[in-house]
């Protein structure tokens, strides 16, 4: 070859016996293989283990009846050809109903029509050419628009650490042969209130809301404990006032401790317009109030009572609060942090001889020293609703929302923010 000139080029076939396949048509079978993974997964089908993809490549293989093999040596080494778009896992479970609700179609349509909403209620407008560095996305919001669009969702203050996970890798313990005993104590308790956090896409985290569980049957006889509102802090923001102004939590009750239609009302009107003083149903002064399509959400009395107001609901997708909603990327940490104080709690107490009751949901959502087993708490609200978070989740969300695609991408990576970022100030 160096004598032909050949220099700096591979030979044209490599030593050794001849192949079953011609480099054409293992390049072919490379590209089918690697496509089947993928139609699999984005059609949510159960995914491919080395098994049945060892059957398809060899029933593709067979099918022209020349061939007739089995095993699967063929599969293991497309695999090893395509191993750098490959990544091998657990298989993903998920709900049914969740699978059939966050196709593609489903997701481009609500997407779609949250573009539309926003340009129609005068939130902002479609990019012009030469705009491409104004903002990211598609739409250019107004001055002073995102402060005025908020995200909100609920999640379980569960007082029961039998149950869930806090998420990472659990401690390893010693235990010793033949022994019986070593038990952690834990909280039992069937009393689970509702926790409503959310924020604006300015990055302002709104005051939390607590659904408490009542049992008089008339609200004259409903009792409440101080010490539950001596535990709740108060929180900054500006939202639709002049300056930045000390905000106080908000509280509900009703008999299992859940938002329903009638305590969705109250929330509306009792927490999320004061906030908003200079509400009209103008451009410019409207509110849009993102959240779940739970029953309840479509109340036409409330729905148009709040419309009159300026204040603009918008349901997400069903089952997919995880691809339309920002809120549910805050409460992966909030839910950590929240458990890993709850166990906190549960075994100082238990030192002590006392109990985990209601009264101490508030020292579990925002930290501090608990005065009766004197444990120090750390603040789930503070790390996981910071403005920093709260920010980089809506930019992301808000600036791409016209492309599903990408906010399926976008649920993989990797938020690195700094978590010691104060919201709040004590009573």
């Amino acid at each position: 070859m160096v004598l032909e000139g050949k220099i700096g080029i591979l030979p044209s076939s490599k030593p050794g016996p001849v192949g079953a396949f011609s480099k054409v048509v293992y390049q072919s079978l490379k590209v089918a293989f690697m496509l089947y993974i993928k139609l699999k997964q984005v059609t949510c089908h159960k995914q491919s283990t080395m098994k049945t993809l060892g059957l398809r490549v060899n029933a593709l293989v067979n099918h022209c009846g020349t061939m007739n093999r089995k095993g699967d040596e063929l599969a293991k080494r497309l695999k090893s050809d395509v191993a750098d778009e490959v990544e091998v896992n657990k298989p993903n479970k998920q709900e049914l109903r969740r699978i059939l609700w966050m196709s593609y179609g489903n997701l481009k349509v609500w997407f779609d029509q949250w573009e539309h909403t926003v340009i129609s209620l005068g939130f902002g407008r479609l990019k012009l050419a030469g705009e491409d560095n104004v903002e990211e996305g598609r739409v250019v919001f107004f001055d002073g628009q995102k402060k005025r669009i908020i995200n909100l969702d609920e999640t379980d203050g569960s007082l029961d650490n039998t149950k869930g996970k806090r998420g990472g890798r659990p401690p390893m313990m010693f235990y010793g042969k033949g022994m019986t005993g070593g038990a952690t104590a834990a909280s039992k308790s069937g009393y689970t209130p509702t926790i409503i956090c959310r924020s604006n896409s300015e990055g302002e985290a709104l005051p939390p809301h607590f659904q408490l569980r009542t049992t008089p049957k008339e609200s004259q006889r409903e009792q409440f404990d101080v010490e539950f509102l001596v535990r709740c802090k108060d929180i900054w923001g500006c939202f639709g006032h002049t300056k930045n102004t000390l905000l106080p939590c908000t509280f509900g009750m009703n008999e299992k401790a859940g938002m329903n239609a009638v305590e969705l009302n109250k929330y509306f009107k009792g927490s999320i317009l004061p906030l908003y003083p200079d509400i009209e149903d103008v451009p410019g002064k409207r509110v849009i109030a993102k959240l779940d399509s739970r029953p309840g959400r479509m109340n036409v009395d409330m729905l148009a009572h709040l419309r009159i107001r300026g204040l603009y609901v918008v349901p997400g997708l069903p089952n997919s609060t995880g691809k339309t909603q920002e809120t549910g990327q805050n409460y992966g940490p909030f839910k950590g942090h929240y458990r890993n104080n709850l166990h906190a709690l549960a075994v100082a107490k238990f030192e002590t001889k006392k109990t985990i009751n209601v009264t101490d949901l508030p020292l579990i959502v925002f930290g501090g020293t608990c005065p009766d087993a004197g444990v120090e708490l750390a603040d789930a609200f503070c790390h996981s609703f910071s403005k920093e978070l709260c920010l980089l989740i809506h930019q992301i969300r808000l600036n791409q929302t016209m492309n599903p695609q990408q906010s399926r991408v976008w649920m993989g990576t990797t938020l690195n923010v700094n978590p010691h970022f104060r919201l709040f100030r004590t009573h």
